[in-house]
């Protein structure tokens, strides 16, 4: 277990290096380009970018979260993770028509990278098990008693019950 853990930090900090090199060429080539830029190149670059970063902060929280070390808590606004998801999906959204609803969220305790992962890596998969041939409608929403449930409701995606059990592997 321990030496699984090393590698984890090892590919961890050896994937910072390109990632950093990534967000700062993009940002240099955004701020060199800017007034010669097209609005789509500008979208794409920021999107580079954002990507980047949150690239980064997964791998910050993953070191944070090997043994010995504690992840960092905050009041975590579920509105702001969605719009992180949405526009991380966009691609997928937009190619398997799918609409996306996600309702006034609340806010809680946690971890926002790993709140984003986790909803990022959940609603993927069940973009990724939608069909082509019709559009889909996934709504989130929340309801709060003295704990928070969150609720993807898809009305179009009938799955099996071994589909349903794929879509929380991560992979």
């Amino acid at each position: 277990n321990e030496q699984v853990f090393l590698v984890a930090h090892e590919v961890a900090h050896d994937m910072r290096e390109p990632i950093l090199t990534i967000r700062l060429f993009s940002e240099l080539l955004k701020s060199e380009l800017q007034e010669n830029l097209f609005p789509k190149e500008k979208e794409y670059l920021d999107f580079i970018i954002s990507g980047a970063i949150r690239a980064e902060n997964f791998i910050r929280e993953i070191l944070n979260g090997l043994p010995g070390r504690e992840h960092r808590k905050s009041s975590v606004d579920l509105n702001e993770v969605m719009m992180i998801v949405q526009s991380s999906l966009q691609k997928q959204i937009i190619e398997k028509k799918v609409s996306f609803y996600p309702d006034f969220l609340p806010e809680v305790h946690g971890n926002a990278t790993l709140l984003t992962q986790l909803f990022q890596n959940l609603i993927s998969n069940l973009i990724r098990l939608t069909s082509y041939t019709k559009e889909t409608l996934l709504k989130v929403s929340a309801s709060t008693e003295e704990q928070v449930n969150i609720i993807i409701n898809d009305k179009t995606l009938w799955l099996s019950e071994e589909e349903l059990e794929n879509c929380f592997k991560p992979f």
